[in-house]
């Protein structure tokens, strides 16, 4: 059985309207932190129409043929590209002014120093490493899962993920690693002034279902203010 894991930087409110033009600039933006390197999986997905939070139907799904397999489904892309380059990504989307319903942006393998801090390999507690090797934007329905328990919990996401999973660490353990590393910070310090978010307090709800589901929140404030963060999708 083959597992995989991705970290995902989230905003958990909806944006502001996002055009296909929004999106290459973030791309570039995204780039100028000097995080990639240029190469591995490149491409964009994209499907115009309402805004992302029209509704929450996810752009991938898993279509189960028996109690044991299943196949990935997709939505219908209007835009469907591999690309050679990040900058081809930005050309593709640059100049467009059409509403982004749902994205799907692989922007390739991320530099050493991105992912060294966050591979864990020859663990005794866990024979199957977690070698991330990917970074993604997603736009639409963000979920964070690990394994039984799963969550909406934003609109916007980008993703560093691979082959593995995390344990023994615990995702407040690989949380800090993220930001005590440059270059990722650098990529949540451009989430964050790309997309800002007003850092108000949750209301009463959202500290519930932060307390319910620990494992999946990664702060010690059940309570923290409204911010992009950090969550994971392992399975």
């Amino acid at each position: 059985m083959s597992f995989s894991a991705e970290l995902k930087l989230y905003r958990p409110t909806p944006p502001p309207r996002i055009t296909a033009d929004d999106l290459a600039r973030f791309v570039g933006r995204i780039r100028e932190t000097d995080a990639l390197s240029d190469s591995g999986l490149l491409g964009v997905q994209t499907k115009f129409g309402t805004s992302v939070d029209g509704d929450d139907k996810l752009s991938h799904w898993v279509e189960m043929r028996n109690s044991c397999s299943g196949v990935i489904g997709e939505i219908d892309w209007d835009i469907d590209e591999q690309c050679k380059s990040i900058q081809q990504i930005v050309g593709v989307l640059s100049g467009d002014a059409r509403t982004i319903y749902r994205a799907s942006i692989h922007l390739g393998t991320p530099v050493d120093e991105v992912l060294r801090p966050i591979t864990r390999t020859n663990s005794p507690d866990n024979e199957i490493d977690f070698y991330p090797d990917t970074l993604s934007i997603e736009v639409g329905p963000v979920e964070i899962y690990s394994f039984e328990e799963r969550l909406h919990v934003g609109w916007v996401s980008v993703g560093i993920g691979g082959g593995g999973y995390l344990f023994p660490w615990s995702l407040a353990e690989v949380v800090r690693k993220l930001e005590s590393t440059p270059k990722i910070a650098r990529i949540a310090e451009t989430c964050r002034t790309f997309w800002p978010i007003a850092p108000s307090a949750p209301e009463r709800r959202i500290v519930k279902l932060r307390k319910q589901f620990t494992p999946l929140w990664p702060y010690p404030e059940f309570d923290k203010p409204w911010d992009w963060f950090w969550g994971v999708a392992e399975g």
